[in-house]
């Protein structure tokens, strides 16, 4: 049963082709083994726009759906998960600053993200709750000299990224 779209069908068509011509099963194995970032992928994705998909068009992107950018990722990840996992540990940190980023925060990051520049990375896992966002210890507190930050993260995902 094919419920996509005709337009929808095409993205995903244009990601797997993306994927075997151009970025390859062997490229993103060969990262894995060697336990590097898929630099080159990433470059790629970022010169054909795809970092723009869920970025406001106030803020430069392309305003596009949840819907397609799922279908990018999971078009991504049946190549290799951790290139999927790269690119959406950026994208998914860009949604927070395209939401909750202060204007200054949005015009200094977002562009350069857009472009593939930087990437970002995120810490969530903690000792007493694991990935679980809704039970994190971790708290910020505002004080007069900035803020203050208290608790415990396990990892940073895609910190290695330069």
């Amino acid at each position: 049963m094919n419920f996509l779209t005709e337009e929808q069908q095409l993205w995903k068509d244009t990601v797997d082709r993306v994927m075997l011509e151009e970025i390859t099963r062997e490229y993103v194995r060969e990262c894995d083994i060697n336990r590097e970032y898929p630099y080159t992928a990433y470059e790629k994705v970022a010169k054909m726009g795809w970092l723009r998909l869920l970025v406001p068009e106030e803020n430069g992107g392309d305003g596009g759906s949840i819907f397609d950018y799922a279908l990018m990722c999971e078009g991504l990840a049946r190549y290799g998960f951790d290139f999927a996992t790269a690119f959406m540990v950026s994208t998914f940190t860009a949604m927070n600053i395209c939401k909750f980023g202060t204007r200054e925060q949005q015009e200094q990051y977002l562009p350069a993200f857009m472009k593939g520049e930087i990437r970002f990375s995120i810490s969530i896992s903690e000792p007493s709750a694991g990935s679980d966002a809704a039970n994190t210890r971790t708290r910020s507190e505002q004080t007069a000299q900035g803020w203050k930050i208290t608790g415990q993260k396990l990892w940073c995902s895609g910190a290695a990224a330069r």
